[in-house]
């Protein structure tokens, strides 16, 4: 299945209603959130953030439809899966940007980083909506078996300080997918995941903070405290 530029818009505009009736919270913090769309082939991966705004690549994007159609056993429809897909990678990048990923990453790794934050919140994305279709290659950081024993509310810089003792290698490849090489019980693993944490940190970090602060804090007024769905 491929969608085109105006499906995707279609699916993200039915992500927000969704975001909105479902998890309110999440909804208002995508509210005023730039989605962009973009069609270039030489864009840095299907989705990412620079902190501020979302992008979505159409060509990336269909190949990453393509590859998790084929993988996922469920009876829901092409479309359903490609909505759900589309939306759990829009909650992924926003919560890149609630929890300031960009402007926190120092001068850590990149890619060593980005893989510690995806593990961050996709395990609480994977608890929070436990009936959207996971993206493939959307890191939960337990497909080896040597996470197991990292707590869901661990933060970043917990996580990327465990991960230096077992990575032996990181490196980004083609359509913005890193791969990372580990050790296990085993041996040496592999792992690929998308590498959406896109640029440098941001000059105006203490301002992003504020920004997404801000907008935490508007949310949790509208909403209430409880940011679960």
């Amino acid at each position: 299945m491929k969608i085109t530029p105006e499906q995707l818009k279609i699916n993200l505009g039915a992500a927000r209603l969704y975001l909105m009736t479902n998890a309110p919270f999440f909804g208002a913090l995508l509210y005023g959130t730039e989605v962009n769309v973009n069609s270039d082939e030489s864009a840095p991966s299907c989705a990412w953030t620079d902190g501020n705004e979302i992008f979505f690549n159409i060509p990336h994007l269909n190949t990453l439809l393509t590859d998790t159609l084929e993988k996922d056993s469920s009876e829901k429809t092409s479309e359903a899966k490609a909505f759900e897909c589309i939306t759990f990678l829009t909650i992924h990048e926003l919560m890149h940007c609630m929890f300031t990923h960009l402007s926190r990453r120092g001068k850590r790794d990149p890619l060593l980083w980005n893989y510690a934050t995806d593990i961050s919140i996709n395990n609480l994305i994977r608890s929070w909506f436990p009936k959207l279709v996971v993206p493939e290659g959307i890191l939960m950081g337990d497909e080896l078996g040597i996470y197991t024993r990292m707590h869901k509310t661990e933060s970043s810089e917990i996580i990327y300080d465990k991960l230096l003792k077992d990575v032996k290698s990181i490196s980004l490849g083609s359509n913005g997918k890193g791969k990372v090489e580990y050790d296990t019980k085993d041996g040496i693993a592999s792992k690929e995941f998308i590498a959406d944490l896109q640029g440098e940190t941001p000059s105006n970090s203490e301002e992003l903070k504020d920004k997404w602060r801000n907008k935490i804090e508007h949310a949790k007024n509208t909403c209430g405290d409880n940011i679960t769905p």
